[in-house]
């Protein structure tokens, strides 16, 4: 009887060992080493280049110019193609 004991008690044992083995594989990354985060050291510091350019009246040839304008007259973009008016029929709502 006390060999029965002792053998469920070892299996208990061995499979709380085999789960923790188990969740300690899953862990580990997958694909290659994982890279230690390296210590506090500041970001490098880039500078920003901004061309500033003269605004003069828009040369419409130029595709950039024409979209710069368009974005400064209509904000929204534009709807090409078939718009469907459904509501003509039906009153105009008053404004709250």
């Amino acid at each position: 009887m006390e060999d029965a004991e002792q053998h469920v008690k070892k299996a208990v044992e061995d499979r709380k060992l085999a789960d923790m083995l188990a969740a300690a594989k899953k862990k580990k990354p997958t694909k290659g080493k994982a890279k230690e985060p390296e210590p506090d050291l500041p970001p490098p510091e880039k500078e920003e280049k901004k061309e500033v350019k003269e605004e003069g009246p828009p040369n419409y040839n130029n595709h950039a110019d024409v979209l710069r304008c368009l974005r400064r007259a209509a904000p929204r973009p534009f709807t090409f193609g078939p718009i469907k008016f459904s509501n003509l029929d039906q009153p105009d709502t008053p404004a709250i």
